[in-house]
């Protein structure tokens, strides 16, 4: 079970017996550093036995999925999460099927400048943008936003990522005018995320004039208690192990193909009962 145990806990454990704090400190951040490098290491080859068996389940889980073709999943972020899970399950099209893209789908927008984002209605959306030369990505420097999935835009290449995001913001506005239902999901990691997606979800309702419209709200870090309007539903779940990722083939294995699953169904479920 120590692979399932944090990085950070596993290295105060090795060096808690450390007497000199500076030393202590050092060694526990080159440790914290190894560990992580060789758990992810070791997580993902573990993955890779269970990979081929994982996506034939996927596979089996799209084919008996019947959703109508008038429900919308629209993701409000604040990362891949939710395009990448409920794709892979088969709640949502792929691109190859001809869904859209959305700004917030592949691209990490905290809860705040998410809100920001929509009260602005996109307005001095790439004001701030600016290249970290150190990872090779695109980031926001006054929103926080972080293009982590667009790394093809190279340093020379801004106006690349503006016109993608371009695309996708009115793909976003285009589909507000949706006349058939609207599941918008969003990953928080608290209390405060909620509220701001909340917010941000409110004024989306206003701007879609009455139409269907229902948010879901995912917390794998904290407790959260559903004490929002009857349009809102919460789904609270335990993260798999502390440094479960999805992108990686670490997410293969069983105890994260069965969170993921879990994660799936309890948003089918809601979306069937909501429709119901």
């Amino acid at each position: 079970m120590l692979k399932y145990i944090s990085i950070n806990l596993q290295a105060k454990l090795l060096t808690m017996f450390i007497p000199i704090p500076k030393w202590r400190k050092t060694i526990r951040h080159r440790l914290k550093g190894y560990l992580n490098v060789r758990k992810r290491h070791n997580l993902n080859v573990e993955g890779v036995k269970y990979k081929e068996k994982v996506l034939a389940e996927m596979q089996d889980f799209k084919n008996v999925i019947k959703l109508s073709a008038d429900i919308k999943i629209v993701s409000l972020g604040y990362d891949c999460f939710v395009r990448t899970i409920l794709t892979d399950w088969g709640l949502k099209p792929r691109k190859s099927e001809g869904e859209s893209s959305y700004p917030f789908d592949l691209a990490v927008h905290p809860s705040e400048s998410l809100l920001y984002v929509i009260e602005n209605d996109f307005g001095g959306y790439f004001d701030g943008l600016t290249y970290d030369e150190t990872n090779k990505v695109w980031i926001n420097s006054s929103l926080r936003l972080l293009y982590n999935h667009d790394k093809d835009c190279k340093q020379n290449e801004q106006n690349k990522l503006v016109k993608r995001f371009e695309e996708r913001i009115k793909n976003f506005r285009n589909i507000l005018q949706y006349d058939g239902r609207i599941f918008f999901v969003a990953h928080v990691k608290n209390k405060n995320d909620c509220l701001n997606v909340y917010e941000a979800y409110k004024i989306l309702c206003r701007q879609r004039e009455g139409k269907f419209s229902k948010l879901i709200l995912l917390s794998f870090d904290e407790f959260v208690k559903n004490d929002f309007s009857s349009d809102v539903f919460m789904i609270n779940r335990k993260r798999p192990y502390a440094d479960y990722v999805w992108y990686e083939d670490q997410r293969y294995l069983p105890i994260s193909e069965k969170f993921e699953r879990d994660v799936a169904e309890n948003c089918l479920d809601i979306i069937k009962k909501a429709i119901d």
